[in-house]
């Protein structure tokens, strides 16, 4: 009797002790997938892995009829197998080394801003150096192409390196890339007809000229030639934010090589219509995860001030908006090739995380009672009454980034760009 209990006790010891390694295998297990997919996880610890594969000695097993690697990973009390396919070269070293050094055209009314909300986090998470305006505005002079004059040199410590040039200027390129040299170069459009649409709502046009879009389109979009006006109204307005002058705008001769010249300096384009399969690319070629580019919809208008644009009035204004459509669809057809080139199905699949991401970002973060928006810190607040306030919940200080407005958040990297010069 004293052995049977006994061997009921051994039992009972094993399942227990099986009991505890099982439940520190699950705590370990979902500290790591949490907030990932397992595919996801271990595509990063992949690379990671191969860049230190002769430190740490791991076998890694290629073949050439296929871009797989065999992987055999393993963390704290558990091992997996498991076969990830590698997208693109991947297999460079260099290019699993995240870009630093970003170069930023930023446009009117095309959703620059929110693309410029992620590149300000990434900077500010990598402590990098950010070119501004010496004025202490967040924007520099716009009615003149950029000049380092312009810019804040922190002179008195010696020459300082920067990294992100991203504050909203009238584009230079050889400027802006002496800052910068090595920098990514990027810009964002979107069609001109909506681009001039949003210009003339947010700008106010309306009231200044005492009509609607559609009465516009009809009185002043119909004459002939460049008038003195047309540039403040928003006529071509993302030629000019990258450096066309006015009186160039009629002469297609000159709009194509302004084209052809912004084809060889950027490395992309973003186009807004497309804005995430922009970022998914953006991501893979600055190798950066997908988490980087995130992000909640910045800087957009209530429903009641978009206007009601009608088909004859969209017509005129496509005629009238000729330049800015020739820019426009030269690189949305560079876009498309772009996504043929990365791959259709894998860009569906990137597309679909990123849109989850980007789900569940706004169920975590955004605010949605109405009288807290109202009560929401200033740095969250547009400071134009057309637009649609998007602000953080209060006691989640992690969202905050996401959420901070143009004018916010360049004061707050100014400060990090202070200190961290102090710091030479």
């Amino acid at each position: 009797m004293t052995r049977l209990w006994r061997v009921v006790g051994l039992v009972i010891l094993a399942f227990l002790t099986v009991g505890f390694y099982f439940v520190q295998l699950t705590d370990t297990y979902s500290d790591i997938y949490s907030e990932a997919k397992i595919s996801d996880y271990l595509e990063k610890v992949w690379c990671k892995t191969f860049k230190n594969q002769s430190k740490h000695n791991k076998e890694l097993k290629t073949t050439a009829d296929s871009p797989t690697v065999n992987l055999t990973l393993t963390h704290q009390n558990f091992t997996t197998n498991q076969s990830i396919v590698i997208y693109g070269n991947k297999t460079d070293e260099k290019q699993c080394n995240p870009v630093k050094q970003l170069i930023f055209a930023k446009t009117h009314k095309t959703g620059s801003t929110t693309l410029q909300n992620i590149i300000f986090r990434f900077g500010e998470r990598h402590r990098l150096m950010f070119v501004l305006p010496k004025s202490g505005a967040h924007i520099f002079n716009l009615r003149a192409h950029f000049e380092t004059s312009m810019a804040e040199l922190y002179k008195h410590v010696g020459n300082v390196g920067f990294d992100i040039f991203a504050a909203h200027s009238r584009w230079n390129g050889s400027e802006v890339s002496s800052l910068v040299p090595a920098g990514y170069r990027f810009t964002i459009l979107r069609d001109p007809v909506d681009t001039f649409e949003s210009f003339f709502s947010y700008m106010n046009v309306d009231k200044k000229v005492g009509m609607d879009i559609n009465q516009f389109a009809w009185t002043f979009a119909t004459l002939e030639g460049v008038r003195a006006l047309d540039i403040s109204r928003g006529r071509n307005r993302q030629l000019y934010d990258l450096g066309l002058e006015e009186d160039q705008m009629e002469s297609e001769e000159e709009v194509m090589e302004k084209i052809d010249e912004l084809d060889s300096e950027f490395d992309q384009v973003f186009i807004l219509e497309h804005f995430e399969e922009g970022l998914v690319i953006f991501a893979d070629q600055l190798c950066w995860p997908l988490e980087d580019v995130q992000s909640v919809r910045l800087n957009s208008r209530t429903e009641e001030y978009v206007s009601k644009i009608t088909k004859e009035s969209r017509d005129i204004l496509t005629d009238w908006l000729w330049a800015d459509h020739i820019l426009y669809n030269h690189f949305l057809k560079k876009h498309k090739l772009s996504v043929e080139k990365y791959g259709a199905q894998k860009m569906i699949e990137e597309v679909g995380r990123l849109r989850s991401l980007n789900l569940d970002l706004t169920a975590e973060c955004s605010e949605t009672v109405a009288s807290d928006v109202k009560k929401a810190e200033k740095i969250f607040k547009p400071n134009h009454k057309k637009i649609r306030p998007v602000v953080p919940q209060k006691h989640k200080r992690w969202c905050r980034p996401y959420y901070r407005t143009e004018i916010a958040y360049t004061k707050m990297i100014r400060r990090l760009n202070r200190l961290t010069v102090r710091s030479l």
